[in-house]
């Protein structure tokens, strides 16, 4: 078969060969690759760009296409993979198999969020400030112990630090507020998928419970009025 004129549910066919005819299956997963390696970093960049920087964005596209031949070489019937994924016409079979690319890149750009230890720039910077906010009511340490800190950000719900890192580039230092623009708001509330409301709701969840372990670990807030 020439690569070049198969369909993409064509080629995702030929992707769930990988036992039969290794080859075959790596051809095909490089065709995909190249005709559509540009469209889904567009997409993730455009999507979530600004949280992963360039080399972020290329390594969740990388990933995507790995994810997408793994998968196909687990499907037991190659006909039916072909049926799944072929519409109408040409154009319906590539925005059917787009489609599902782009959800491979965002289950991968949520995972990489909850699983990534690493802390960004933003979020450094939020911790210091709460580390700066508070002092003990004995003793001279004014900063609160990093052990501790971590020991409050454990005790959020996944949904709740989500919400609280996804929204941490409109946190103000100087104010301890959150400006979200509207637009901006609808867009990270739609990757968790819930509403700007609830959205908001869950950051200050997030902050209020962030308070109260700290409180019942004896320490007082300066300005805690702020941080609502």
């Amino acid at each position: 078969m020439n690569l070049t004129t198969a369909n993409e549910a064509e080629l995702l066919g030929l992707m769930a060969t990988q036992i039969a005819a290794p080859e075959q299956a790596r051809a095909a997963w490089g065709e995909l690759f190249v005709r559509h390696r540009r469209y889904v970093f567009a997409v993730v960049s455009r999507s979530f760009g600004r949280y992963l920087g360039d080399e972020g964005t290329t390594d969740i596209v990388i990933d995507t296409f790995r994810r997408a031949f793994e998968w196909a070489g687990r499907q037991p019937n190659r006909s039916t993979l072909v049926d799944r994924f072929s519409g109408e016409s040409s154009d319906a079979t590539r925005r059917k198999v787009l489609g599902w690319l782009g959800a491979i890149a965002e289950r991968l750009f949520k995972d990489r969020f909850r699983e990534d230890a690493a802390r960004t720039e933003e979020f450094d910077l939020f911790l210091e400030h709460w580390r700066t906010g508070y002092e003990h009511p004995i003793g001279s340490d004014t900063q609160l112990p990093p052990a501790l800190l971590e020991q409050a950000l454990a005790t959020l719900s996944a949904g709740d630090a989500e919400a609280l890192r996804l929204s941490l580039p409109w946190y103000d230092l100087e104010t301890g507020c959150f400006a979200v623009p509207r637009g901006e708001a609808s867009r990270v509330a739609a990757l968790l998928g819930t509403n700007p409301e609830a959205l908001r709701q869950r950051r200050h969840r997030a902050l209020q419970k962030l308070r109260e372990h700290f409180h019942e670990a004896g320490c007082a807030l300066y300005g805690e009025e702020e941080l609502s």
